[in-house]
């Protein structure tokens, strides 16, 4: 949910589409007699729904895995070129940035269950450097 499922990646990719077939839309919405108010419309509830989705989604997900909690990643940096931090499947270039992670996952099939601290903070200030502080 910290990767591709975050708000801001799924609104820039409804512009993206809604851009890239723009110049068809009047031709489309004419054909078939719609009006263009209805095409705004339908792109707004997908923004909206992009907007609203993460807080029901990761509730979801805790239910059906049995989790009880989230942590939160934090990872900054005081350098300009810092390079990049691979989180699970995720490469994090821009910092400072926060993750929200299940903190447990039950023994269901599959999943391993595991237990961290309440959150972690990674700071990098020197090069080649790194300070991991849990709080």
């Amino acid at each position: 949910m910290d990767g591709i499922f975050r708000p801001e990646i799924l609104l820039s990719q409804i512009d993206a589409k809604a851009a890239a077939i723009a110049s068809e839309i009047d031709t489309t919405l004419s054909r078939w007699d719609q009006n263009p108010a209805d095409w705004e419309w339908n792109i707004e509830q997908m923004r909206s729904f992009s907007r609203k989705r993460q807080p029901y989604f990761r509730s979801h997900i805790m239910q059906e895995l049995g989790v009880s909690d989230t942590l939160n990643i934090v990872l900054s940096s005081n350098l300009r070129d810092a390079g990049s931090v691979q989180v699970n499947a995720i490469t994090v270039s821009k910092f400072p940035w926060l993750g929200q992670y299940f903190k447990s996952v039950s023994d269901s099939p599959g999943w391993t269950g595991i237990e961290p601290a309440d959150s972690a903070h990674v700071v990098a200030d020197e090069p080649r450097h790194a300070r991991r502080r849990q709080f």
